[in-house]
């Protein structure tokens, strides 16, 4: 059996800064990933910026260059046609990527997505990685802001990887910035005092509500308007609870996440960065698959060595699937 690697990692502020010292962390980067062993991975936050002097390269000129940077420091390919790489230039400064080893071969469905549709970015793209059809396999960065417009994006990204019926199965990565709505079957038990029963509860636990990492109870502060739903009591006091409405979207349209679908082990992804994290420990990092790609998923991983926790805010996550498990077409 030969399985394909599938990576998602968000690069932090990748080429905003040309500083000694950011461009120390990039090669950070850079080792991080060329140690994923990965086949194909999906980054976020490649950053460009429109030029202040008029005539300069635009945006998406500045984009592509830093992702073709990122390509040969790393020895993976980027082009889905000659001189066009596989970019998808977001509203603001934040860009996703594609890239893949060499051998892989693109297959078409190449299509991005940011505008009024997305606050950042989406990219997807058709790969020859060995199976009966081309798979599709995209990166996405979701809006950090404005919980209704999350939902209405990953709307977007439902229908891009699972409509029209005969489209191809795919995977794609992202930072998708809120906590996700995935259930795993937990069986229950019996003790001598009580009988529990089986039951389908949320693989990632509520980072908002309980235990700060210092063991105390956590406090509100305005920032979590922005990822949490909260209420009043009648004498004032205030309840929250994290937001799970964006990843209700994609449990229910049967997008599924690859750690829930496997039942891993849990590992936040977000929450480690030396300047601090408003919202604590949290995993919002993930890969998600589509229904014909749930059955050929072999393992799960996130990467938090010492040079993952150093090199950006975000951790790399890891899917292995068995390209040949995939069906040729719909039984």
């Amino acid at each position: 059996m030969t399985t394909i690697r599938f990576a998602s990692y968000n690069l932090l502020d990748y080429g905003l800064s040309d500083t000694a010292e950011a461009t120390a962390r990039y090669e950070r980067v850079h080792e991080v990933i060329r140690n994923l062993g990965a086949d194909v991975v999906a980054v976020q936050e490649v950053i460009a910026d429109d030029p202040d002097d008029e005539g300069g390269p635009d945006k998406a000129a500045l984009a592509g260059k830093k992702l073709a940077q990122l390509a040969e420091a790393t020895g993976l390919e980027y082009e889905h046609a000659p001189g066009k790489p596989a970019l998808a230039v977001g509203n603001h400064r934040f860009h996703v990527g594609l890239l893949w080893k060499p051998g892989i071969e693109p297959a078409g469905g190449f299509r991005t997505y940011s505008g009024t549709n997305v606050w950042h970015s989406l990219v997807t793209l058709d790969l020859d990685v060995g199976a009966a059809r081309p798979l599709r396999h995209g990166a996405f960065h979701a809006t950090p802001f404005g919980r209704y417009r999350r939902a209405d994006e990953f709307e977007r990204v439902l229908s891009t990887m699972t409509r029209p019926d005969n489209r191809p199965p795919g995977l794609i990565g992202g930072d998708w910035n809120s906590v996700s709505a995935d259930r795993v079957f937990k069986p229950g038990c019996v003790s001598e005092d009580d009988a529990e029963p089986d039951r389908w509860v949320y693989y990632d636990p509520d980072p908002y509500t309980g235990l700060d990492a210092d063991r105390q109870p956590r406090q509100w502060h305005g920032d979590l308007v922005y990822q949490t739903k909260w209420e009043y009591n009648d004498v004032g006091e205030r309840r929250w609870w994290a937001d799970r409405e964006p990843g209700e979207v994609l449990y229910a349209g049967g997008l599924r996440d690859v750690a829930a679908a496997l039942n891993a082990p849990w590992k936040t992804t977000v929450g480690h960065w030396p300047t601090g994290d408003p919202f604590g420990a949290r995993r919002i990092d993930a890969v998600r698959v589509t229904h014909e790609v749930v059955d050929a998923l072999r393992d799960y991983a996130v990467v938090d060595s010492e040079l993952a926790l150093t090199a950006s805010d975000h951790l790399p996550v890891l899917v292995d699937y068995d390209p040949a498990a995939i069906p040729a077409q719909e039984a």
